[in-house]
């Protein structure tokens, strides 16, 4: 059994081939499509590299570091910015 914590060190390393140490938690959020059709519950936390090198998983085209001034210009999943915002990603 794979507890949520190990999942984000695994997916992490399989998606971007950074390793890293998770912190505190940074929030929790949930996604419910308009049309019912699911519902997610995002639970989020910091975390500290430790190694690896970034690069984009075999299910991303790319990858790469943004800033907050950055992402009206990407293509973003609904709500993801104003996660970010309630999280206080942008002063960690």
């Amino acid at each position: 059994m794979e507890l949520h914590q190990q999942a984000l060190i695994r997916e992490l390393a399989e998606e971007t081939g950074l390793e890293v140490k998770v912190g505190r938690l940074a929030g929790i959020a949930e996604a419910i499509d308009p049309a019912g059709k699911w519902h997610y519950l995002v639970v989020s936390y910091f975390v500290r590299i430790t190694g690896g090198r970034l690069r984009a998983g075999d299910d991303a085209a790319e990858v790469r570091w943004a800033a907050k001034d950055d992402l009206p210009g990407l293509e973003l999943t609904p709500g993801l910015e104003g996660y970010l915002d309630r999280f206080g990603c942008w002063n960690n």
